[in-house]
């Protein structure tokens, strides 16, 4: 790696860690300068500002998370083994794994949450029109649930990711609500939980079925 390379991967990196620790709004190109130890040339050379900034540390992450989904629903489906509960397993995964990882995998979901919620408007772009991944996953759930509308497969994937993105953000306070009892530091369990509580609810019976057990019992 070049130097150049070097002092790129330097400042992305600190930058990524006081955003996700203070947020995108919060954290001004003199505090990653000092952090960083480099001068304001380095970001404005590198990166043209502090936005294009967090756009390139965006675009690293978001890339890498939807790689990382997609091959594993990509392995599934060539070894015929894509049930819904690995699907599911496959989308929830590599976030939660972030989640319960070290601290710069940690850091990583934070400033993924902080970018998304904070209304940036160039991430809220890519957000919107970068959807190539979801939609395969959408796919696959069509596949194992065909005879779930298509309206009906898009709202349970989407409140599928409200789930994860509440325990990437919340998990502290769910710490705290159940006094320790619930432990975030066993990913196994933490994932063997969302899996279960995600495959129920993609699982369930179309609203159409539900609606039709009542007139059919009378």
């Amino acid at each position: 790696m070049s130097k150049a390379q070097d002092t790129r991967a330097h400042v992305m990196a600190t930058a990524e860690r006081l955003f996700a620790r203070h947020g995108l709004s919060n954290v001004s190109v003199r505090q990653i300068t000092a952090e960083a130890r480099v001068n304001l040339a380095a970001i404005n050379y590198h990166f043209g500002s502090r936005d294009g900034l967090a756009m390139a540390i965006f675009r690293r992450r978001a890339s890498e998370l939807a790689r990382d989904r997609l091959d594993r629903l990509r392995k599934l489906e060539a070894d015929g083994g894509a049930d819904l509960r690995a699907i599911l397993g496959a989308l929830l995964g590599p976030p939660l794994e972030w989640c319960c990882g070290g601290e710069e995998s940690r850091d990583a979901v934070r400033f993924l949450i902080h970018a998304r919620g904070e209304r940036h408007p160039e991430i809220r772009r890519l957000i919107n029109t970068h959807l190539d991944v979801l939609l395969r996953f959408a796919a696959s759930i069509a596949r194992v649930r065909p005879d779930l509308p298509e309206d009906e497969i898009y709202w349970r994937l989407f409140f599928t990711l409200a789930l994860e993105h509440d325990l990437c953000s919340e998990s502290e306070r769910l710490v705290n609500l159940s006094g320790g009892a619930c432990r975030r530091d066993d990913l196994e369990a933490v994932l063997d939980r969302v899996r279960d509580f995600a495959v129920a609810g993609v699982d369930s019976p179309a609203r159409a079925q539900r609606d039709a057990q009542p007139r059919a019992a009378q």
